[in-house]
């Protein structure tokens, strides 16, 4: 037997199937983009703190196993983020105000501490909204790496701001960054 997949409505916080909906109106349909209630609303959806990250800066980055990065941040046993260049690197730091301190000179590479935390904040809503927040904060626009794509985001105070990628954002060109 082969189960058939019923139509679903969104109700405010999920899909809901045609046959669990209410008649009286008590769910009601939702054509925002990727089924989303409300993309005219900037909503915060996810905030993640960072802090305990670890520098390594290899001496040669061509190793197969780095392809080609030079800085790696981890967040001790997990890779984090990886750097290309020390603009790169240096425009991360900025953005995020962390301070790098040395732990230990190696013969491949050097260990730091970063020191400091901040936070990733993902929010519902579109792109124009987020412009507009990042003028009324007086935050500084810039691009980010998200969900594999470099878009548009604002950060000030310890504090990086984006839209979620399943909501309408710009997306930058990966050749060109």
């Amino acid at each position: 037997m082969v189960k058939q997949f019923e139509k679903r409505e969104w109700n405010g916080k999920y899909l809901v199937p045609e046959s669990r909906q209410k008649s009286h109106g008590g769910y009601r349909e939702s054509k925002k983009h990727y089924g989303f209630q409300d993309e005219n609303k900037l909503k915060v959806l996810h905030v993640e703190e960072l802090s305990n990250l670890y520098l390594f800066v290899l001496k040669d980055p061509s190793n197969e196993k780095h392809q080609g990065y030079k800085y790696l941040i981890s967040t001790g046993a997990t890779s984090y983020t990886a750097f290309y260049t020390e603009n790169g690197f240096k425009r991360y730091l900025k953005r995020t105000g962390l301070k790098k301190q040395l732990v230990e000179k190696r013969e491949n590479g050097n260990s730091y501490k970063l020191i400091g935390s901040y936070q990733r904040i993902t929010m519902s809503g579109n792109w124009k909204l987020l412009n507009e927040f990042g003028r009324k904060k007086g935050l500084t626009r810039t691009k980010v790496l998200d969900n594999g794509d470099y878009t548009t985001g604002y950060y000030g105070n310890g504090k990086i701001y984006l839209i979620n990628p399943n909501y309408p954002r710009t997306i930058y060109n990966h050749f060109r960054e």
